[in-house]
């Protein structure tokens, strides 16, 4: 046993201090026998205290864990503040809420689980004691919390597939859309060409679902539009309205920002956006801190996910485990956004308080969607109706395994660029081989698209190239991209046409910025500033400049800077806000769980021979116990106490098998005892228990919720298992009862 500080079993014996009296000297008598009066708290707690201490009773409490305790201790070790709502939310639909309500109060019985609050005392959570947490650490590993799942071949979800390839060496993995470089990039020429393919609630026309059956063959256009409301989400373009006509230009200074993102980062952020758009009905954008929270939970989620792969549910559950990590999200909404929100619908009372929250569900479907999960493996599994099942097992994209996707960002070196791109004397462009995705926007940006299939075909056009020099592309520079990418020299009819679209371009200007005037004395002096200078783009007449300035703080800091104090500040301000880049998820470590401790679970390997030995451990020693009560010549009474203890697995040793540990209460009741069938109730009620009541020739279990007295009679509430509905409340008449019997569960007095 690891050698323990005051300080680290101090919460466990202010959790003994805190219980109720009747759960304290049960959980007392149970492991200490008979207490004797007067008794000291404290001491009492000291000598459970060293029970514990001995190994051997160490060894027998940690040998009785089966496998279904250990998986809901490992939930307790890494759900933060575990509580039983969160253990059920997690194990869905693997364990009933019923079943694990009964196994945590039988763990806090065996010592195993104790009860502690947070910091402010507000809420109460488990924990397991420390006393015993070196001991079932080494028996912690990730098939407890994510069972691995072992491929008997690489097939597609289909059943029919599944037995097609059954035997073949080949893998034939399913296929699935993923947010590809090249993908992106088209996408981008589509809408700069057709930045009227969505209605005003961004749904594609009817024309786009005509055009993008053209221009994207192999993926639908349900697809498409996802992807498209996610970038939509991510602010990727400028919304702008003429009369009863939407558009959604790409606004290329974003696209570049959002280019130069890890494409881990890139993925993690689509997705995020589109799964925040559905849980939001905002009007507006989603907001950027609960953009990044998201994306930096999908980060961390791709990559922990172990490469032999998870099962759908089990991918669901590691999501669940990343977001209690990083805490509640959504953040409750600010007073501006709520304000926001009733200006849109016109009225508070629709308004939920709460809002809704992002569930690993959707978000496991998103990552399914866009390809960053797929179904890649399947395993054959014999069910209780002797057939055999294919169970679907799903692993992140092997491109997403890629060193750059995960550390490093979209480079632009000249190795990866040699021999790209294809170019016909039509202009037509055929990207040979995949690109960054900035070196890919560039291209796309003076080019239309033709084609995205295995490879992406575009054409350089005089609109395209008007559009990417109104962005600030010159001549010059289009053609320096084309000679690094292209596998040979550049047509001259290619050439000759960007100059000449570009002087048709500079015949005319409608120009947006910030205008400088000056004097004839002052223009020696501007044209000659350092500062002022290199931002001059045009001179209208002398002394009239336009400058490309972003914004007014860029503009008044470089007025500063010149030291020419007549020109003062700005005349006429517009007020304006830049979009932030993106931030790569690297350093948006603010919003991460962080995965300390789940590293190291998912690198355990477990084996089934330790389950094994546990279980022939603990029946040898049930037999063991119940032979010793046997010899014992006891009161039927407090056998069957003491045989009930022995199933619960809270007899660590003979010793504990005495009558002094076990107080006598009546326990059933018949016919015409109603005071007596009261009482049982009663002490259900206050421990908790199951009752068994015999009525109207049938027998009914449930739990008891309360009795409702009247005269002459009094009804109980009782709630029972429902097969459809999960649970349900039935009353019956007390009075007319047959037969109430309390069935004893535990020696705490729980009623949560």
């Amino acid at each position: 046993m690891k050698a323990l500080l005051p300080y680290d079993i101090a919460p466990w014996r202010e959790s003994l201090t805190a219980m109720d009296e009747p759960g304290f000297f049960g959980l007392m008598r149970l492991y200490l026998g008979e207490i004797k009066t007067p008794y000291n708290k404290q001491k009492l707690i000291e000598a459970l205290t060293s029970f514990l201490h001995k190994e051997e009773n160490r060894r027998v409490l940690i040998k009785l864990l089966s496998r279904e305790e250990l998986m809901i201790i490992a939930a307790v070790l890494y759900i933060p503040f575990c509580t039983k709502e969160k253990a059920a939310a997690f194990f869905s639909p693997t364990f009933s809420f019923a079943f694990l309500h009964n196994v945590f109060l039988n763990l806090e019985e065996r010592l195993i689980l104790f009860r502690r609050k947070d910091a402010e005392n507000a809420k109460e959570y488990f924990d397991v004691n420390p006393l015993l947490l070196s001991d079932i650490q080494p028996l912690i590993n990730t098939d407890l919390l994510f069972p691995q799942a072992h491929p008997v071949c690489q097939v597609s979800a289909d059943p029919e597939a599944f037995c097609r390839a059954e035997g073949s060496d080949v893998p034939a993995v399913c296929k699935r859309h993923f947010l590809s470089a090249r993908l992106l990039a088209s996408w981008f020429a589509f809408t700069a060409e057709n930045p009227d393919c969505c209605r005003s609630d961004r749904s594609f026309k009817k024309k786009t679902h005509e055009f993008v059956g053209l221009r994207f063959p192999e993926i639908s256009a349900d697809f498409l539009q996802k992807m498209h409301k996610a970038l939509l989400n991510l602010s990727l373009f400028r919304k702008k309205e003429f009369g009863r006509e939407t558009l959604f230009e790409p606004d290329f200074a974003k696209w570049k920002s959002f280019a130069l993102l890890p494409p881990l980062n890139r993925a993690s952020y689509i997705a995020a956006a589109f799964c925040l758009a559905d849980c939001s009905s905002a009007p507006y954008d989603v907001p950027r801190d609960e953009l990044q929270k998201t994306a930096v939970l999908v980060r961390d989620f791709l990559l922990l996910m172990p490469r032999d792969g998870l099962s759908r549910r089990n991918a669901q559950g590691l999501l669940f485990l990343l977001k209690e990590r990083q805490g509640e999200f959504p953040q409750k909404e600010n007073r501006f956004r709520r304000l926001l929100r009733e200006s849109f619908t016109g009225t508070a009372a629709d308004i939920s308080e709460t809002g809704e929250t992002l569930k690993p569900e959707t978000l496991a479907d998103a990552l399914i969607l866009f390809g960053l999960l797929q179904g890649s493996a399947a395993e054959k599994k014999r069910t209780g109706k002797n057939r055999d099942e294919a169970f679907e097992v799903f692993t992140v994209n092997s491109e997403l395994y890629a060193p750059s996707s995960l550390r490093g960002s979209d480079g632009t070196g000249s190795e990866q660029l040699d021999n790209s791109v294809s170019i016909n004397a039509g202009f037509s462009i055929t990207v040979l081989k995949d690109l960054p995705l900035s070196v890919f926007i560039d291209l796309a940006s003076c080019s239309e698209l033709e084609s995205c299939t295995a490879v992406a075909s575009f054409r350089i056009t005089k609109t395209a190239c008007l559009r990417a020099f109104a962005g600030g592309a010159k001549p010059e520079g289009i053609e320096s991209l084309l000679k690094k990418t292209a596998s040979h020299k550049l047509p001259q009819n290619l050439l000759f046409s960007l100059r000449d679209w570009y002087g048709l371009y500079s015949s005319g200007s409608l120009f947006k910025g910030y205008v400088l005037q000056v004097t004839d004395d002052k223009r020696v002096l501007v044209e000659n500033n350092p500062y002022i200078a290199p931002h001059i783009r045009t001179t209208f007449s002398p002394g009239v400049y336009l400058l490309d300035f972003l914004n007014d703080d860029e503009a008044f800091e470089m007025i500063k800077k010149s030291g020419l104090e007549f020109i003062g500040r700005l005349k006429n301000p517009e007020s304006g806000i830049e979009p932030l880049p993106f931030e790569r998820l690297d350093t948006a470590a603010r919003f991460s769980g962080g995965t300390d401790g789940l590293d190291v679970l998912f690198a355990k390997k477990s084996t089934n021979a330790d389950s094994m030995k546990n279980d022939e451990f603990c029946e040898k020693h049930l037999r063991q116990m119940e032979t010793e009560l046997e010899k014992m010549n006891l009161p039927k009474e407090q056998k069957e106490e003491l045989l009930l203890r022995i199933r619960r697995k809270t007899i660590v040793h003979s010793a504990q098998l005495r009558s002094d540990s076990v107080r006598l209460e009546k326990t059933e009741a018949f016919g015409m005892d109603f005071l007596g069938k009261i009482h049982v109730l009663e002490s259900a009620i206050a421990f908790s228990d199951l009752v068994e009541i015999g009525s109207a020739g049938r027998v009914v279990t449930g739990f008891p919720v309360k009795i409702e007295k009247s005269a002459g009679d009094a009804v109980l509430v009782l709630q029972c298992d429902d097969v459809k509905n999960g649970t349900e409340s039935q009353k019956i008449s007390v009075a007319q009862a047959r037969s109430v019997k309390r069935i004893r569960s535990s020696v705490l007095g729980r009623t949560k």
